[in-house]
This record gives structure tokens, C-alpha cells and sequence, in this order.
């Protein structure tokens, strides 16, 4: 699985946690960029939650609900 399933309707906290488990040694900034590589056009929120989610602040819900809002936002979801 990668980014673009996010699209397809799976969680996003699904989707990164599959890609920590393949990329065991990233850490929470390269996570970020990774991610806004894939979804050009995202402000900075997007980067301070990804933090926050890796960091444990964020629950995978809140996670999911936060960017999937950011996602709507641009565009990328309807």
C-alpha cells in the first residue's frame, strides 16, 4: 500500500503505519516530506500532524480525521 490508497478510501493512519513498517528507520520529518511529495500543494499543517501522530500525540482517529480534512481542503478528496 502506499499514499495514494488513502484516496481509495483507507485511513491515512492505516496507510502510514504500513509505510513506517517498511520504512522501519524514518523519522518523523522525512515521514512528513515523504507524504507531501506525494500530495503536492499541502500547507504546513499536514508536516505538524504527521509529527504529532508519529510523536504519539495524535490518536490514529484524530489522525485520520485531521487529515482527511486537509486532504478535502485541497482537493484531493470530494
Amino acid at each position: 500500500m502506499g499514499f495514494a490508497e488513502i484516496l481509495s478510501g483507507h485511513m491515512p493512519s492505516d496507510i502510514f503505519k504500513e509505510y513506517v513498517l517498511k520504512n522501519p528507520g524514518i523519522n518523523r520529518l522525512d515521514l512528513g516530506l515523504d507524504f507531501d511529495k506525494f500530495f503536492l500543494g499541502l500547507d504546513g499543517l499536514s508536516q505538524i500532524v504527521v509529527r504529532k501522530w508519529k510523536d504519539g500525540v495524535l490518536d490514529d482517529n484524530e489522525f485520520d480525521e485531521v487529515m482527511i480534512y486537509i486532504l478535502k481542503k485541497v482537493g484531493y478528496i470530494k
